[in-house]
């Protein structure tokens, strides 16, 4: 069988008649306007737009039997990425597929080094999936500046959905979000733009406005309880503690690029790439407003999981007072939390700190400036297994 050879890969002539296909399909769908067809090529232009760089072009094989059909291919998907200002591997996945917006994370060499550790690589992709999870809850509900315990059933099932890569250069996390069922050759955006398209709209927005703002605190010029004043521009604690800590690395914190990059299938929505540094400074401030929006709220439903570090009661019987020094459904971090217990449930308070068990509260969180407190308990556990398990 015929074969067209670029590089090191080979390709049959069915694969080369496939991927011309995809291409002049990808160009139609993007607006690239068909100009010129001779016996060998065909000329291609860019959509008119305001952006578009003169004298840019596309020239595509009209026939994939020609001995330089893949290579004419491979250098229109190299015009194609330059002219979107996006990555040659991200135009190649959506002329493939009906499309998929991305964010990445590029982390300098001096935090990984090309490589992340086992102890190291849970947390990294934890605050990635918080970033799209806070965002999702940010558009799919009324802006809450912290989550609520239970997450909208389409926040998860679309989560479930995303995947993540790394690749080269330096340490680098690739989130690929993909469209839904609208996102094909009919799409029709009258009900609005895809959730993945809300979500990196939406980070996009907070990137922005959260380290303006940083900046801002920073230079003394404002202070943490502006994050409290619109969720829209500037993220909910699950965000604003996600891009603190996806700059952690061998301990410390580091400065880190965000980017946000948009495919053009799914309609005049999408806009050009864009990549925000987050530095230290940053994200010490970030932090700081996730733990502020959190402590502020009072919600209902909270399990914090943790150690019973304190006890206290009356007398010999009878209810009491406990501190559970241990991590809530929300913040992922440690923080004392006062809970008054029944007479069994203080009992059993007293043989997990006697043990070093750990324990399971269920309560509405109450905040009192810095002091928290878990209200009408509906529940308490001990973890007989003193790792939790």
């Amino acid at each position: 069988m015929p074969t067209s050879i670029r590089g090191e890969e080979v390709m049959t002539m069915s694969e080369v008649s496939d991927r011309l296909e995809a291409v002049a399909r990808y160009l139609e769908r993007t607006s690239w306007r068909a100009a010129d067809t001779d016996d060998r090529t065909a000329l291609w232009l860019p959509p008119q737009r305001e952006t578009a760089e003169p004298g840019l072009q596309v020239v595509l094989p009209v026939n994939p039997s020609l001995a330089d059909a893949a290579e004419l291919i491979e250098k229109s998907l190299r015009v194609v990425a330059w002219a979107e200002r996006r990555s040659l591997d991200e135009v190649r996945h959506d002329v493939a597929t009906e499309g998929a917006d991305r964010l990445s994370v590029r982390l300098p060499a001096d935090a990984f080094d090309g490589q992340v550790s086992l102890a190291t690589a849970p947390d990294l992709l934890v605050a990635v999936r918080n970033l799209v999870v806070g965002a999702a809850v940010g558009v799919e509900t009324d802006d809450p500046l912290v989550l609520p315990p239970r997450r909208p059933q389409q926040v998860e099932a679309y989560v479930s959905r995303a995947q993540v890569s790394t690749r080269a250069g330096s340490f680098v996390v690739d989130v690929e979000l993909p469209g839904d069922e609208r996102t094909s050759d009919t799409l029709d955006l009258e009900t609005g733009p895809p959730l993945a398209r809300r979500i990196t709209d939406r980070v996009r927005a907070v990137a922005a406005g959260a380290t303006a703002l940083a900046t801002q605190i920073g230079a003394g010029d404002r202070d943490v309880t502006q994050f409290a004043q619109n969720a829209a521009d500037t993220g909910n604690a699950t965000e604003l503690d996600a891009l603190a800590q996806l700059g952690r690395g061998q301990g410390r914190a580091h400065r880190y690029q965000l980017r946000l990059a948009q495919t053009p299938l799914w309609g005049t929505t999408s806009a050009p790439p864009s990549v925000f540094t987050v530095t230290p400074a940053h994200q010490a401030v970030l932090a700081e407003a996730a733990t502020y929006l959190r402590e502020r709220r009072s919600r209902d439903g909270v399990t914090v999981t943790g150690l019973v570090v304190r006890l206290a009661r009356s007398g010999a019987h009878g209810a009491g007072d406990v501190t559970v020094e241990g991590v809530d459904d929300d913040s992922g971090v440690a923080r004392r939390y006062a809970v008054n217990l029944s007479e069994d449930d203080y009992r059993d308070a007293i043989r997990a700190h006697t043990e070093g068990f750990r324990v399971v509260v269920v309560g509405d969180l109450d905040v009192r400036g810095t002091r928290l407190s878990l209200r009408r308990v509906k529940s308490f556990d001990v973890l007989a297994d003193p790792s939790g398990g």
